[in-house]
C-alpha cells in the first residue's frame, strides 16, 4: 500500500501506440486504501470540441481512470507530490474546490492551441499552491504531455483551428520524427506573468500622476495645495481608501469570520492561484485559516469501506460578509474616516502635502518596530490551527514623498488593521497639538498629492 500522499500519474492517451501522448491526473490516498482523484477530459472526442469534462474527488475504481488489466501504480508513473509540510488532507480540498470551479467554468476542450486534461492537472496544482514545474516529474517529457503548460488561467476561446495548426495535429498523431516539434508548437510555452494586463499592482510598475494642468497663479485653492483648509484632502482619502481591491480587504479579515462567498472568490483570484503574486502565500494561509475554523484539524475519518466521510462543520460559515475590524475593535471604515479628519485637521496647518508625509513616516515607524511576523510551526495540524488567528499582514514601507496613492491606502489600511488607529495618526495630532497657526509654506507643498 503507498503512503498517505496526493499523486501524480500518466497513462497512454488514446492512440498513443502511435504518438506516445499521455494523459496526467492526480489521486489522492489516505493510507488505508482510499484513493480518490481529480482529471479532466473531453466530453466526446478531443477533436470533436466541447467543454472539459471534470470528474471531481471520484474513486479511483469509479473513474475513467481506473486501473485496467495489468496497470498498476507503478505502470502509470505513481509519483508522491512534495506538499512542503502541509497536510495533504488540506491540499486535496484546496485542489478539489479548483477542479470544481473549472467544471463549473465552462471551459473549450481544444486541440490547438492544446487546452486538455493535462491543462486541468496544471490548473489544480497550481492552485494549490505548488509549483508546477516541480510537480512534473523529471521522467516525463513534456512534449509527451502536450497541454501541460496552460494553466488555464486564460482560457482559449475556440476560434477555429488554422490549416497549420491541423497540419501539426496529424503530425502529432501520427508520429515520427517530427511529432515532438509539432507538439510544442499547439503547446507553446508558458508566458511571463502579467499583472498590470490583470490590473493588479505587484508593485513595479508603479501609478500614473494625474494628468492634469498646472494650477493658474490666481486659481482657487482646490483642497490640494495653497493654505486653504484641505477638505477635499478626507475626501479623497476617503474614496481611496474604499477603491482597496476586494480581495485586499477580504485578506485584512480574519478568515475565520469569512463567508463562503468570499473563500470562493479568494480561490479564484490570480493571487490564490499564481504562486509568483506577491499576495499568493497570504491567500493560502487566509483559505488554510477559513477551513480549520470551520472544520477543524482532525483527521479525516472513512467508512466501511475505506470511502473519506466529509466532515461537519464545527462551526457554521458566516452567511454574511463581515466588517474589517482594527485590532482597537473599530470597524476599518470608521477608522479610516477619523484618520481622514486627523489628516484635515493636519493640512490646515501643515499643507496636505507635509500631512501625507508625515503620515507615511508614521507608518513606516510602526512596521520598523513591529517585530516580523514568527516562522510558522513546523508540525502541519498546528499551522493550519494557527492560520485564522494570525495577525493581519504587514503594511510594506512606504516612499515618503507627500502623494497618497493606491500604495500608501493600502498600507494605512493594513497598517490601521494591525496596530490600530490611535497609533497610526498619533504623527499627525501630536504635530497638529503645538501648530496653532499656520507655518510658512514651502514651494514643493503645492504639487498633488494624489495619485491615480
Amino acid at each position: 500500500m503507498l503512503e498517505k500522499g496526493i499523486y501524480i500519474e500518466s497513462k497512454p492517451a488514446p492512440g498513443a501506440t502511435r504518438h506516445g501522448r499521455r494523459h496526467l491526473y492526480l489521486v489522492y490516498r489516505d493510507g488505508e486504501g482510499g484513493e480518490r482523484v481529480i482529471r479532466g477530459g473531453p466530453e466526446g472526442h478531443f477533436l470533436v470540441g466541447g467543454n472539459i469534462e471534470m470528474q471531481v474527488d471520484l474513486p479511483l475504481s469509479e473513474s475513467k481512470d481506473v486501473y485496467e488489466g495489468n496497470a498498476t501504480s507503478n505502470s502509470r508513473r505513481a509519483r508522491l507530490l512534495d506538499l512542503d509540510g502541509m497536510d495533504p488532507e488540506i491540499v486535496w480540498r484546496q485542489m478539489t474546490a479548483a477542479a470544481e470551479q473549472v467544471a463549473a467554468r465552462g471551459i473549450d476542450y481544444d486541440a490547438a492551441p492544446m487546452q486538455n486534461s493535462n491543462s486541468t492537472i496544471r490548473h489544480v496544482i497550481e492552485a494549490a499552491g505548488l509549483d508546477p514545474a516541480k510537480a512534473f516529474p523529471k521522467d516525463y517529457s513534456p512534449a509527451k504531455h502536450p497541454g501541460y503548460a496552460n494553466d488555464l488561467n486564460d482560457p482559449n476561446d475556440r476560434t477555429g483551428i488554422t490549416r497549420g495548426q491541423l497540419r501539426d495535429i496529424a503530425t502529432m498523431l501520427m508520429g515520427g520524427p517530427d511529432a515532438d516539434a509539432a507538439a510544442r508548437r499547439l503547446d507553446p510555452p508558458d508566458p511571463a506573468p502579467d499583472y498590470a494586463a490583470k490590473r493588479v499592482d505587484d508593485g513595479t510598475r508603479g501609478w500614473a500622476e494625474p494628468k492634469e494642468p498646472p494650477p493658474k497663479p490666481n486659481a482657487p485653492d482646490d483642497g490640494t495645495r495653497g493654505p486653504a483648509a484641505s477638505e477635499s484632502l478626507g475626501r479623497r482619502v476617503r474614496d481611496l481608501m474604499k477603491s482597496i481591491p476586494s480581495l485586499q480587504k477580504t485578506l485584512l479579515k480574519n478568515p475565520a469570520d469569512w463567508t463562503d462567498a468570499e473563500r470562493r472568490a479568494v480561490m479564484g483570484d490570480v493571487a490564490y492561484l499564481n504562486p509568483a503574486h506577491p499576495d499568493h502565500q497570504r491567500a493560502h494561509d487566509g483559505t488554510a485559516g477559513f477551513y480549520a475554523a470551520i472544520y477543524g484539524t482532525e483527521p479525516s475519518k472513512t467508512d466501511a469501506s475505506g470511502k473519506t466521510i466529509e466532515p461537519a462543520p464545527k462551526r457554521p460559515v458566516r452567511p454574511e460578509p463581515a466588517p474589517i475590524m482594527t485590532v482597537e475593535g473599530e470597524e476599518l471604515e470608521r477608522a479610516a474616516d477619523n484618520l481622514a479628519d486627523a489628516l484635515d485637521a493636519a493640512g490646515r496647518t501643515q499643507g496636505p502635502t507635509e500631512a501625507v508625509r508625515r503620515l507615511q513616516k508614521g507608518v513606516n515607524r510602526l512596521v520598523d518596530r513591529d517585530a516580523p511576523a514568527p516562522t510558522p510551526p513546523r508540525d502541519p495540524a498546528r499551522f493550519y490551527a494557527e492560520a485564522a488567528e494570525r495577525a493581519a499582514p504587514r503594511p510594506a514601507r512606504l516612499k515618503e514623498d507627500g502623494i497618497f496613492g493606491p500604495k500608501t491606502a493600502d498600507a494605512t489600511a493594513k497598517a490601521l488593521v494591525r496596530f490600530g488607529r490611535r497609533p497610526v495618526e498619533a504623527p499627525l495630532l501630536a504635530e497638529a497639538s503645538h501648530r496653532a497657526a499656520p507655518t510658512r509654506r514651502k514651494p514643493e507643498d503645492d504639487r498633488p498629492v494624489f495619485r491615480a
